[in-house]
């Protein structure tokens, strides 16, 4: 009698009654580990390419290879890479499989992905990017697992499908955890999100949920590995802070856990000094819209007594005992919006400098707008304090799940919009304008 695991995951069991019948087993369990799963695309190089990214459980390198082409029935380009050998401490093997593709805008896309060229993927559909249509949609969100009553995904899913998004960013708190079951609710997640992930690009920031143990961050470094060429691409030689463009708008990426915890302190000067040189590039001609993205608010309400939006946003706003603040940063090369999530609720604010409103009005903003929408799939949201702050505009006091979208119209307006998770339909919407893209009046207070 033969009962034997191969490798986590993998059992077989049967009466031994002849060579075919365990042959076939380890063929079958063989299958099972080369077979590629948690399939993601995210943007490249430039908005031309695209890393397809999967997953597979082995513990041997073996060649990433992407076939694509623009017939499903022609796959004729063929790409390859090495894999990274991610041994977690439960000593579960996975292979994180990386490949760099060409897409030209607004063409349509089909790929297959192997691990060595043996077993095969089926064929995907990767729509890619078409910035210069007018209306370019993207969804944003924080906070979202794959075990919370209401989650995000199933409406992501369903927008991806009729293309009333091109692009989706997910600002840290990924799956709740990444690496809780020594990866299983990773694997469950990326598996879930696969769904919308291969279809359009996917850009994964980091949260205090990602910070893995003696926050080494490794669990999101291996699992978002792809995420290394647009870094590069931006000048960062570490994927947790990170820029982009994509037609008329400049995304940069920042880890705000390294104003927080003091293992991760040393982050600061590098990506700070990286930040200025970033937004210092920006050709606001070329490029109008300016955007940061961290995962913890800069200004947010809880309970008066709760540190998250009182001392710990003081911080990431104004630095590290006075140094490597970001709102400075923000005001100087008039960033239009930052986005965070990490408390769980949704709240707009008004255009806000030092902790103060600057205008009740989303024309011509003379300083950032923030928008804090934590909440795109948890068990349960925090509630607000009775008294709302003077710069937050609107709160959402049910705590519904949700995430959000922004429509850049053109160089001048674009609308952002506040979504239920349940349905897709619209909780919140404002429409900025602004003629004048560039540095505040009020960096100079």
């Amino acid at each position: 009698f033969i009962s034997r695991e191969l490798k986590p995951g993998c059992q077989f069991s049967m009466a031994s009654v002849g060579g075919l019948l365990v042959l076939a087993a380890l063929v079958a369990c063989a299958l099972a580990f080369s077979t590629p799963q948690q399939i993601h695309t995210t943007i490249g190089v430039d908005e031309d390419h695209y890393v397809i990214s999967w997953v597979t459980f082995e513990c041997e390198g073996k060649l990433s290879v992407v076939q694509s082409g623009t017939n499903p029935d022609s796959l004729i380009h063929l790409n390859s890479d090495k894999p990274i050998l991610f041994n977690n401490t439960c000593g579960v093997c996975r292979l994180m499989h990386n490949v760099q593709i060409f897409a030209a805008r607004g063409t349509t896309v089909y790929y297959r992905v192997s691990s060595g060229g043996t077993y095969w993927s089926g064929i995907y559909t990767l729509v890619a990017l078409n910035p210069d249509e007018p209306d370019f949609t993207m969804s944003l969100l924080g906070d979202m697992g794959i075990n919370s009553p209401i989650s995000s995904v199933p409406q992501l899913i369903a927008d991806t499908y009729a293309h009333k998004h091109q692009m989706i960013l997910h600002y840290g708190d990924i799956a709740y955890n990444i690496d809780d079951q020594c990866g299983g609710v990773g694997d469950l997640f990326m598996n879930a999100a696969s769904t919308y992930a291969s279809q359009i690009p996917v850009v994964f920031g980091v949260g205090n949920h990602e910070t893995s143990a003696n926050y080494t961050y490794i669990d999101y470094l291996m699992r978002f590995a792809g995420q290394k060429v647009m870094a590069g691409a931006s000048g960062s030689a570490n994927f947790r802070y990170l820029s982009f463009e994509v037609g008329p708008v400049h995304f940069s990426l920042v880890d705000t856990d390294s104003y927080i915890y003091e293992p991760v302190f040393p982050l600061c000067a590098p990506q700070y000094a990286w930040l200025e040189r970033d937004l210092q590039s920006v050709n606001r001609t070329r490029t109008p819209w300016l955007i940061l993205i961290g995962h913890r608010a800069m200004y947010c309400d809880l309970a008066d007594d709760d540190p998250e939006c009182l001392a710990e946003a003081a911080t990431i706003r104004n630095g590290l005992n006075g140094n490597y603040g970001l709102e400075p940063l923000m005001l100087k090369y008039g960033v239009d919006m930052y986005f965070a999530g990490h408390t769980h609720h949704y709240q707009r604010e008004w255009p806000v400098a030092h902790a103060a409103p600057v205008q009740q009005s989303y024309v011509e903003p003379r300083a950032p707008v923030h928008i804090q929408s934590g909440i795109g799939g948890v068990d349960g949201g925090e509630a607000f304090p009775p008294t709302r702050r003077p710069y937050t505009a609107f709160r959402d006091e049910q705590l519904n799940i949700g995430f959000s979208r922004l429509i850049f119209h053109n160089s001048s307006h674009l609308t952002f919009q506040q979504l239920y998770a349940v349905n897709g339909t619209v909780l919140d919407q404002v429409t900025i304008v602004q003629h004048n893209h560039g540095p505040f009046p009020s960096h100079k207070l």
